[in-house]
């Protein structure tokens, strides 16, 4: 692991902020526009030894991204760790799908098919746990928080920065609807 991290930071000092690979990069070119570091974390999750800390980084971040949809749904604490354990692996099928899409080369519109697929049934067995009308819910609240994220991370900081932040009223309509933002 030291190795491959020294490497990165070997071809990331030998190319200032750009990371990009090709012929003048220290990571030869695999396709264009891969960063050396996606590389290496591609190794590094597919690596057992680092599997714990990975799944616990991205526990993280689906706790970030879905803790208010989780206090919504308001699940038992078993049925809480089932969803999560099920969207740790929609994440990984996500992964694992795009890494073989490019791969393959597949082209954007068959790679999208790819990645959709294999997260179909994951989806059906998030359905399944929760229920069809919390399953709705629950699609509409984590694509609402997902912009959220968007909105107080970029138009928040924005706004703040030019002496109007938004209000926590409108962080919490935003994504519901810009024309709320006024």
């Amino acid at each position: 692991m030291k190795k491959r991290l020294a490497e990165a930071e070997t071809a990331f000092a030998t190319r200032g902020n750009s990371m990009v690979r090709g012929p003048n990069s220290a990571f030869p070119a695999k396709s264009q526009g891969t960063l050396p570091i996606e590389d290496l974390l591609k190794r590094e999750r597919k690596d057992p030894a680092y599997a714990r800390l990975w799944r616990r980084i991205e526990m993280r971040t689906i706790q970030k991204q879905y803790g208010d949809v989780f206090a919504a749904l308001n699940l038992p604490p078993d049925k809480l760790e089932k969803l999560r354990d099920l969207l740790f692996e929609r994440l990984e099928a996500f992964q694992d799908a795009k890494e073989a899409s490019e791969d393959a080369g597949l082209s954007n519109p068959e790679s999208a098919k790819a990645v959709t697929q294999s997260q179909s049934e994951i989806n059906g067995e998030i359905e399944a746990l929760i229920g069809p009308d919390q399953y709705a819910t629950f699609q509409q609240d984590a694509r609402a928080g997902t912009l959220k994220s968007l909105i107080t991370t970029g138009l928040g900081v924005d706004m703040e920065l030019g002496g109007a932040p938004l209000t926590s009223e409108q962080v919490a309509d935003a994504p519901y609807g810009a024309s709320r933002i006024a």
